[in-house]
Parts: structure tokens; sequence; C-alpha cells
């Protein structure tokens, strides 16, 4: 059975010439001006272990609920001896309401983890001035 080991976002990540990954702008929080909006670009980042008869397995990435209007993603297992890293890149992430969100993994109809993120609205700024 597949075992999630770690899953996150970020904005931005750059794979070096080593393998390692540098990752900008982790984050479980994300702020939005407006409601519909959109994610232009991001990335979700997980490892998961297993064993040789998991491979080519299908896991998926799953966004429940109503409020985020998205198509689950199919992702193929590759059996390793150590933790499989994924770098899924999401485009134009579309966020049609404020409140906490579950990206979630799966593998044979089974949800083996989930990453939280709470879409909030931004802070309008206070203009001061003469009234």
């Amino acid at each position: 059975m597949i075992s999630l080991v770690y899953m996150f976002l970020c904005e931005n990540v750059k794979k070096e010439s080593n393998g390692s990954l540098t990752i900008f702008n982790m984050f479980d929080k994300y702020e939005v001006a407006n409601i519909p909006e959109s994610i232009k670009s991001m990335y979700l980042i997980f490892g998961v272990i297993g064993s040789a008869k998991d491979n080519d397995g299908m896991m998926y990435i799953k966004f429940p609920g109503k409020r985020i209007n998205h198509d689950s993603i199919p992702i193929p297992y590759k059996y390793d001896l150590e933790v499989t890293r994924y770098l899924i890149e999401i485009n134009n992430f579309p966020i049609t309401d404020i409140g906490m969100q579950y990206f979630e993994l799966s593998y044979k109809n089974k949800v083996i983890g989930k990453y939280p993120v709470s879409f909030i609205k931004e802070k309008e700024e206070v203009k001061h001035g003469n009234r």
C-alpha cells in the first residue's frame, strides 16, 4: 500500500542539478482580492513510499467540496526503494469561495493524505487622508 510521507503547496520551484528542489513561498493560506479568482500557477509537491506491487497503480489528486470546481488529476505510481517525489504544476486553479479547502491524495479509492489551504480575502488597505 502506498503511504504519503509529505505534501505541500508553493508558488514556485527550482530544480537543482543534484536533483534537490529549492522551494519558493510554501503556503497553507492564500489571500485573494476577488471571488471568483484563479491562481495562475502553483506547485503541489508530495512524496510517497510503496512496494513493488504498487508499481503503475494510479493515484489521484482531488479537490473535494463544492467550493472549488476542478477535476481530479491522475498520477501513476513508480516504485522506488526510496521516497518517490512528485512535482505537479497546477495552472489557473479556480477559487470560487473563501474558506478552508483540502488537496487530497487517494489510492485505490482511499484517501491517503490531505493538505489544507485556507483561502482568505485580502485585507483592504486603510487609506488615511483629509476627510
